[in-house]
């Protein structure tokens, strides 16, 4: 019913203490009950990890929609402070699988060059965010590629936009990849006495995933600002979901489907 804690004294024999009722039982306690053992530690000794969530710019409480135990909620603080480097907060802090790279087979088609859409004027402003980010990220570089799909923007479901890459014509060149997707009543034949779901959203996932350097060419996008290729899968190709489960399948093949 106590948990094991670091207390620090602000007042003379007074100790803070919390007790725990994890039961739906009523527990009572008399005055000069024993409830715990205590001892000293050396200030020096102590380790925080307040410093370097802040220094993150992490989240310092972890949010939960349901009741957790506050001992629970610190082991997962903590637990998020030693993994930093697994989290980006921005673009250019993203990681790359070293599992496989996107390739897009188009066979001996020419090459497909399309004009560019014309941008209005009031979403300029829109097109060049979203190219000087992807810049400074790695995400794109300039081209000198003899391919070129257009880019428009798109309302997203809240209202803000999404830069995208036209590249249905491209799509309709490139040889399709399958990657079969479990089967959803064996998915939920092994969540049927599952204790514990965990879930997992990747950061721009997509953009994890480098390009072949062979077909980076193929990628190109024109608009106002010029000729730009990506140096990571873009969203739009044809088989850029497949790859992206396929890698992920690969690596939780063995924990899928155990219990």
């Amino acid at each position: 019913m106590i948990g094991n804690a670091v207390a620090k004294i602000q007042c003379l024999y007074k100790i803070p203490v919390h007790l725990v009722n994890s039961t739906n039982k009523t527990f009572k306690f008399k005055r000069g009950t024993a409830v715990a053992r205590i001892g000293s530690i050396l200030e020096e000794n102590l380790v925080s990890f307040e410093k370097e969530i802040e220094n993150a710019n992490l989240e310092k409480e972890v949010e939960t929609e349901v009741n957790v135990l506050p001992e629970h909620k610190e082991i997962v603080d903590t637990l998020l402070s030693k993994n930093r480097d697994v989290f980006a907060l921005k673009d250019s802090e993203l990681g790359h699988t070293e599992t496989v790279k996107m390739e897009i087979e188009t066979g001996n088609h020419e090459p497909i060059k399309l004009k560019p859409y014309r941008t209005p004027l009031h979403k300029r402003s829109i097109v060049n965010k979203a190219i000087d980010e992807m810049l400074e990220a790695g995400i794109i570089r300039r081209s000198k590629s003899s391919w070129c799909s257009p880019i428009v923007i798109v309302k997203k479901k809240d209202n803000s936009n999404r830069f995208c890459t036209d590249f249905r014509k491209l799509n309709n060149k490139t040889k399709s990849m399958i990657y079969p997707l479990p089967v959803i009543d064996d998915i939920l034949a092994v969540l049927d006495k599952a204790k514990y779901m965990t879930s997992l959203d990747m950061k721009s996932g997509f953009w994890q995933v480098l390009m072949s350097d062979k077909d980076r060419e193929k990628t190109a996008f024109g608009c106002f600002r010029g000729l730009y290729e990506y140096n990571v899968m873009p969203f739009g190709l044809q088989n850029s979901p497949a790859v992206f489960f396929a890698i992920n399948g690969n690596r939780s093949r063995r924990v899928t489907f155990s219990r």
